[in-house]
């Protein structure tokens, strides 16, 4: 039993005020003289055995009702559990991430939560409560009921550390009692395993809903381009094996251009289809499923095709190159050293460096600026050059040694592509006089003796023999052509069709833009101004801070419509994997929690009893006094 006022119980110690009274009694007789006994005959006798009695039993009666009336003011009561009489905090984590979309019997997981927290919590209960975007302190019921009613799905997800983290962030610093409430399916978002030490002491509800198949479009991407024929490749998967085929339709601009059926294989499928467009695709993949619904819907762009400005600076013969680049991809300018204008160079997306001897101090500080704002290099360098340039790996000394170039390196992405399957055998080109490089260094062609022909270092294509005919026949290759296709090609910084709505990104925009002036993105509903680095020739935007909705978008430059972006949800969510929680302390419901909490908050009252005790016994006393004799 605890005492709401203890202080108070100092007043029992007025019970040895009766006891006074009764054992020291102030009363003085008097002797009085009778004349004639007679007087005495009509007074009832009474004992000094039934007078001790009935003293001690109005003694007894008197205390027991000083004391119950001392114990109803200090207010006793039972708690419920050691903690019911402690002040304590309370965090609640929801979890409103997309995987709480998936049915249970009254509703969506999520809105069954709401419902069973609405109803359960008292109303002058105070807590915190966290969802993955947002969150309330110090709040009642009644503040956040409208907040939790309209609750949407968010694409952020929470892992148990950061709901954890988050909800001890919330505690005030006093020493009182804390109590986490984790409302969640638990899903697997990774492979790590749990760390339950850190959950012992927290109350788990994990939410769960019947098996469904769960069918989802993770990825799209164009594989084939001839022209305006283009073959768009679509990657699903589905949670469960599937037996039969389903439909996926591709729209432009809300309007059908093809549909196509699908079927699974070890939870995989692959859509393709074949579309010719005048103009880039801005559209979305769809497909039915009736378990989540963020994954049934793909949103995609294509960008607007660019042409790719490449500049020759030539010690040598280009012809080549002309050769090379005269299509209409491609908008080649080449000029000898000694003609160079240096207000082309901010202009390119490529430059090649064709066997140049050595380069001057003007030359080498223009080419750095132009590295810096992402623009590509190839280096061909000259049979007697000799000079390290921009800081990449030096070049030692020539060799006179005439080598094969036999080995490719199919993993690296300038040849993406590009084989049907893995060459070994093939008209080797050879070289006669070799620069080799003074460090190992990760190659894409490599000689028999695997030094290489050709590398990457820093964003530098560097050769290690000259091209000239009277050095090497790399010119009458067949691998000639794909290499400085891909270099030409790799210079642009491409537009993926869509990017995820939770990711840091950074995309290239290909205009000119003056001072003040600033590329936007928009939809029908809003427009957002993102971060933004402005080059001679491009605009390269960053993707941090915005807070994007999944769907389509118009990237605008003063007003006009540059190209369309699209975004996507993280496909992350879809997994139906959960975590075993059943050796933990874990509720089924929200209701099961609200109830155990209930009856250990639970303080069973107990001064109505005292009082009641207290008239009892001063009924006793009168009844003593009045028929005990």
């Amino acid at each position: 039993m605890v005492f709401k006022n203890p202080t108070l119980l100092w007043a029992l110690l007025f019970l040895a005020i009766p006891i006074l009274v009764h054992l020291f009694q102030l009363r003085r007789f008097k002797k009085v003289a009778f004349t004639n006994v007679a007087f005495l005959k009509p007074l009832i006798s009474q004992t000094r055995k039934s007078r001790t009695i009935k003293k001690w039993l109005t003694l007894l009666t008197r205390l027991c009702a000083v004391a119950c009336i001392v114990l109803a003011f200090s207010q006793p009561f039972i708690p419920g559990s050691k903690t019911s009489i402690k002040e304590k905090e309370t965090s609640i984590y929801l979890d409103n991430s997309f995987s709480m979309q998936r049915e249970a019997a009254n509703g969506s997981l999520l809105q069954q939560s709401v419902q069973q927290l609405i109803e359960t919590i008292p109303s002058s209960k105070s807590f915190n409560l966290i969802t993955n975007d947002s969150e309330f302190k110090n709040v009642t019921l009644k503040e956040v009921k409208n907040n939790l009613l309209d609750l949407n799905y968010s694409k952020k997800s929470f892992d148990i550390n950061q709901a954890l983290l988050k909800a001890n962030s919330l505690f005030s610093d006093k020493k009182n009692v804390k109590d986490i409430i984790l409302i969640s399916d638990f899903q697997k978002l990774n492979e790590e395993p749990l760390d339950t030490s850190k959950l012992s002491s927290v109350r788990i509800i994990q939410v769960n809903a019947p098996d469904k198949i769960n069918i989802a479009i993770d990825s799209a991407f164009i594989f084939k381009e001839t022209g305006i024929n283009k073959e768009l490749k679509v990657l699903l998967s589905s949670s469960s094996p599937m037996e039969n085929a389903i439909s996926v339709a591709l729209n432009h601009k809300g309007k059908l251009i093809a549909k196509t059926s699908v079927e699974f294989e070890n939870k995989k499928a692959i859509a393709q289809f074949n579309y010719t467009l005048g103009e880039p695709l801005t559209g979305q993949l769809n497909i039915q499923s009736n378990d989540l619904e963020f994954d049934n819907t793909l949103y995609i762009s294509e960008q607007e095709k660019q042409r790719v400005n490449i500049l020759a600076i030539n010690n040598e013969k280009d012809d080549f190159l002309k050769k090379l680049y005269k299509g209409d991809e491609f908008n080649l300018t080449s000029v000898n050293l000694n003609q160079l204008n240096y207000n082309l160079i901010p202009d390119q997306n490529l430059i090649i460096l064709n066997e140049l001897d050595d380069f001057s101090s003007e030359l080498e500080s223009a080419l750095r600026r132009f590295k810096s704002n992402g623009g590509k290099l190839v280096l061909i360098p000259s049979s007697e050059m000799r000079t390290a340039f921009l800081g990449i790996t030096p070049l030692s000394q020539q060799v006179n040694s005439d080598k094969k170039i036999t080995n490719i390196n199919f993993e690296h992405p300038l040849f993406k592509g590009v084989f049907n399957k893995r060459v070994s055998n093939f008209q080797y080109p050879t070289v006669s006089k070799v620069i080799l490089p003074s460090k190992p260094v990760p190659s894409i062609l490599t000689y028999e003796d695997n030094s290489s022909f050709l590398h990457e270092d820093n964003g530098t294509y560097i050769f290690t023999s000259s091209l000239n005919e009277s050095i090497s026949n790399f010119k009458s290759s067949p691998l000639i052509v794909p290499i400085f296709y891909n270099f030409a090609i790799s210079s642009l910084s491409p537009g993926r069709l869509f990017y995820k709505t939770n990711q840091s990104d950074k995309i290239t925009i290909p205009v000119n833009v003056k001072q003040d002036e600033i590329v936007t993105i928009s939809n029908q509903e809003i427009e957002v101004i993102p971060l933004q680095k402005a080059f001679n020739n491009k605009v390269e935007i960053q993707t941090d801070g915005i807070d994007l909705s999944a769907g389509n978008y118009t990237l605008s430059y003063s007003g006009v419509a540059v190209g369309n972006i699209s975004f996507n949800d993280d496909r992350l969510e879809n997994k139906q994997s959960f975590y075993e929680l059943q050796s933990l302390d874990t509720y089924s419901s929200v209701k099961d929690l609200m109830s155990q909490l209930s009856s250990e908050e639970n303080i069973t009252s107990l001064w109505q009893w005292f009082v009641c005790g207290a008239l009892l016994f001063l009924l006793l006393e009168t009844l003593i006094l009045k028929y005990l004799k």
